[in-house]
This record gives C-alpha cells, structure tokens and sequence, in this order.
C-alpha cells in the first residue's frame, strides 16, 4: 500500500490581531466581546493511490499529535471535500465544530504535527508535517488589551488621504498604526500585487503543487508562461543584460542535483553569437548570429545531432544537406563514407587511398578493404579489382552458346520503384510516359534483359528476392563477360567448321582430279573405236 502524494498549503483564516480587528470594526460599547475564529486552512491535491481519478466529493480525516510519529491524535476532524478535476481541494480545519479547533491544543507552545488520511481503499496516512507559527497565532485570541488599555478603547479616525488610522477613544492617534480603508479580496493560490497605491489584489501569477504559472492556472511545468501573441513581437520569456562589453551575456546557468554547475547558456551582446558552454562534459559549441541547431554535446567535445549520446567528434541522426556548398572529407587513407550495422560493423565504405594509388574506392562487402570497384585517378568509368591471386577456386565456364539461346533481348517501359515509409515495402509506379524523339516518335525507355531467364543457367548474375515483396535483379556489368564467352565458344566453333570445309574443299578437289582422269580415259577409248 502506497499513500497518495498530497501537497499542503497552511494559512490561517482571519486569525488577525484583535486590535486590527476591532481597529476595523465599526465602533461598539466596552461590553461587547470578539471571538477569534480558530479555523485552519489546508488547501493541496488528492492523487488517490490506486491511481485513479479523484471523485468530485471525498472524505477525509485530518489529526493533530504531539508526536511526529505513532501516538494517538490530540484532536481529529473528519470532512467531506469538494474536488476540481485536477484534484485541487481547499478545507477548513475546525469548521465541523462550533469553536473550530479547540484553544487548548496549541495552548502549552509544545510542538504539534499534522497528518492526514483519505477513506479510500489502499490510503494510509500521509507523513506527518510541523504545525509552523500561524497555526500558534490561534494563542492570540487571549490577546484583550493595547498599551494598557482594553480594546472597547479604540476607535477609527478617516483622514484625508483615504486611509483608516487607530486612534484612542479621546481621539488621540497611535503614532505608526495604519490599517487600510478597504483590502480587495484574493483568490486562492494567486500572488497578491498591489491593484493601486493602496489596496491590494490578485495578480495573474498563480502557484498550486510546488508549479507556478503566468496566465494560467494550470501550469505544465515548475515554471508556465501561457499567452497568445499572432505577430511575433513576444516569444514568452525576455532576458535582458544592460552590459555592452564582450563578456556581457543573457542567458541561464543550469545546476546538477548536488549545486554544481553544469552548463552556461547566453547570448553575447557584443559578437552577437550564441554560446553554449557544456561545463560538466568539458565540451563548447558557438553558434554566430542567425543559426539554428539541435544538439547535445558528449565527454571528450563530441557533437551530436539528434542523439543524445554521441561517440564521435560529429553524429547525426537524419539527412545532412550541403546546400550550396561541399561536404568535405580531408584525409589520405579510409577516409570517407561509411555504413555501419546496429553494432558498428562496416556494410559499406567509399573511401579514397591517396597515400597509395589515389585511387576512389566503392565496397559493398561489409568491410573497409579494396576489393570493391574503383575510379583511377582521371579515370571516367569504374574498373573492377580483378585480379587472379585475389581469386580462388577457378573454373572454365563451357556450353555458353547453348545457355544463352533462350534468354531474350527486349525494349521496355521500366516501372519506377520507391519504398513506403509507413509499411517499408515497395510501391511500384507503372504510370511512366514513354520517351520521345526529336522527330516525334515514340521509342520504348530501354533495351535490356528478363532475370528470369538468366536464373536457370547463370544464377551467379541474377539477385534473387528474399521476400515476396522484392524483385530480382540482374548483374548487366558481367554479362559482357557471359558474352565474350559466347564470342569465344563461336570462334571455336567456327574454327572447327572451317576445317573441315577445308578438308571437304580438298577432297572435292581430288574428286574433280579424278573425274578429270576418267573423262580423259573414256575420250581416248572412244577415239580408238572410232578408228
């Protein structure tokens, strides 16, 4: 069980001096007596232990001791409460009774404790607090006489200047006892100003739970200025240093719980930069005039934006921007561009080694190393590393004509592909306008191949899916290499061909030799007969 936390605010209700009172008083005869009334006022807020919303009447019991723990109450009262929606009460203490709270239990001058419980389920009684002084001014209603005099003696006097003076019954002033004519009534929790040059009021600075508010009366936070302003000449908190030098600042210093300061915030009223000294993590930053930024600043000096606990000189959460301008990487080896996983592990890396071939470097193999693609220096096209002692497990490639027969060069309009922020998936956009020619005719948007049909004999060019929602793709830079194969096998093949076209250009030239012979052989028999 857990007791609800309960804020007390202690004020004591018309328990006034009796010579103010009567000083106030219309004039009476010496026989008529006054009672000061002995009310305590408890205001404060009920948060009820379950946890629950606070019913609009409650009932509570509220208990004077002599001991700040255990013992039994001197005097308890028990009360049915009123509660706003916030769960704001105000009560009388002693209003219950006829007398209020009886005279005698604050009449030895012994110390006093108060507690209080709510009947509710779960509630146990709140931590006792000390009756302060007001409480003890209850003691004052045994107060009956001024300088001698009883208090039937006094009378009031109205000057010039509007206000009340105390004078005696023959008309004689007391010197320096000036009450005013009339008070305006407060409200409760508000700080009291001045509503002219005598009277007094509420102001607009309310305080309720230890939370204080301008302009409201339900403030948000130990300090809540609430005002509506549309044309931007107020901002809600002005702060303003007289000082014209270069150390003259506005700004705020903000403590840690043991008293040490922290941090500084000001603005130079000389530069006109914004300084943020981060004293407790040892780190600066200086904004000059006009910037903006969000950022935290770590041990050691590191920077980060969007994150509250950065690791390294700068770190930023979200996209960086170079408007205008470069984004520059000053550095000869692994400096660059870096994707890292969860636990800091290098995914991919663009980076340029200038301190041994100056070369630009792209990997995508989760590390730093250079086996990726690279630009050479003055180079216009990437250049693969390549290169046969990085290289293991080598085979020949062979039936490459026979692989590639069925796969098909074609024009298509290509879909373009973006990802949904909400689901993570791709959303496919079909609705792409075909190209056209200078001359007006339409063309397809490009010439290329299906993954699919590379899948089956050469799955080493095609990315297959891991899900449903994803799409193949298809490695276009080492189908050149699949083709100079092809080119290779069919100049095999030609090869082989032509020899033996040779070898049947041989045979049919023997063959003619000896139809040559035969005609030559059958005309020279025919001649003999003919002789």
């Amino acid at each position: 069980m857990r007791h609800a936390p309960v804020t007390l605010t202690l004020s004591l209700v018309v328990l006034l001096s009796p010579t103010v009172l009567l000083a106030q008083a219309p004039r009476q005869s010496q026989s008529t007596s006054m009672s000061v009334p002995r009310l305590i006022r408890l205001t404060g807020t009920f948060r009820p232990a379950d946890g629950q919303t606070p019913l609009s009447v409650e009932t509570v019991t509220v208990a004077i001791y002599a001991e700040e723990t255990g013992g039994t109450p001197l005097w308890q009262e028990t009360q049915k409460l009123a509660i706003d929606p916030e769960g704001r009460y105000a009560l009388l203490l002693g209003a219950g009774q006829p007398d209020g709270v009886p005279q005698d239990v604050f009449a030895s001058g012994e110390p006093r404790w108060m507690g209080m419980v709510w009947n509710r389920p779960g509630e146990i009684e709140s931590a006792r607090w000390r009756a302060t002084s007001v409480p003890y001014a209850l003691r004052a209603g045994d107060a009956e006489t001024l300088g001698g005099k009883p208090a039937a003696a006094y009378a009031l006097a109205s000057p010039a200047d509007g206000r009340e003076t105390t004078t005696t019954r023959d008309g004689a002033p007391i010197e320096g006892l000036v009450v005013p004519a009339a008070v305006n009534p407060g409200e409760t929790n508000h700080l009291a100003k001045y509503v002219n040059g005598v009277d007094v009021g509420s102001s607009n600075v309310y305080e309720t739970a230890g939370l204080v508010g301008i302009n409201t009366t339900a403030p948000l936070d130990a300090l809540h200025s609430r005002f509506t302003n549309t044309t931007g000449s107020m901002t809600g908190i002005a702060v303003q240093n007289l000082g014209s030098t270069a150390t003259s600042y506005s700004g705020m210093l903000f403590y840690d719980h043991t008293g040490a300061l922290g941090q500084f915030q000001g603005f130079n009223n000389s530069t006109k930069e914004y300084r943020i000294n981060n004293i407790a993590a040892g780190g600066s930053i200086n904004f000059m005039q006009n910037s903006i930024s969000r950022f935290n600043i770590e041990s050691g000096g590191n920077i980060g934006i969007g994150i509250e606990n950065p690791t390294q000189k700068l770190e930023v959460i979200g996209a960086i921007w170079a408007n205008t301008g470069d984004l520059r990487v000053l550095g000869t080896q692994s400096d660059g561009v870096r994707w890292v996983d969860a636990s800091g592990s290098i995914q991919a890396h663009m980076h340029r080694f200038g301190s041994i071939d100056n070369r630009l470097y792209v990997t995508n193999n989760g590390s730093g190393n250079l086996t990726g693609v690279y630009l050479a220096s003055g180079a216009t096209t990437w250049t693969s590393t390549s290169d046969e002692r990085l290289k293991t497990d080598i085979a020949p490639v062979t039936g490459i004509l026979d692989k590639i027969k069925n796969i098909r060069v074609v024009g298509f309009n290509m879909a373009s592909m973006a990802v949904d922020p909400k689901t993570g998936k791709p959303v496919v956009n079909r609705d792409i306008k075909a190209r056209t020619m200078r001359n007006g005719r339409v063309i397809k948007h490009q010439i290329g191949s299906i993954a699919q049909d590379w899948l089956t004999n050469f799955p080493e060019l095609v990315v297959e899916p891991k899900t449903d929602s994803d799409f193949y793709g298809l490695d276009y830079d080492r189908i050149g290499v699949v083709a100079l194969g092809g080119v290779k096998e069919l100049t095999n093949l030609l090869t082989e061909q032509d020899a033996e076209i040779q070898a049947l250009k041989a045979r049919l030239a023997a063959l003619e030799q000896m139809l040559q012979q035969l005609k030559a052989e059958i005309e020279k028999q025919r001649q003999s007969k003919q002789q």
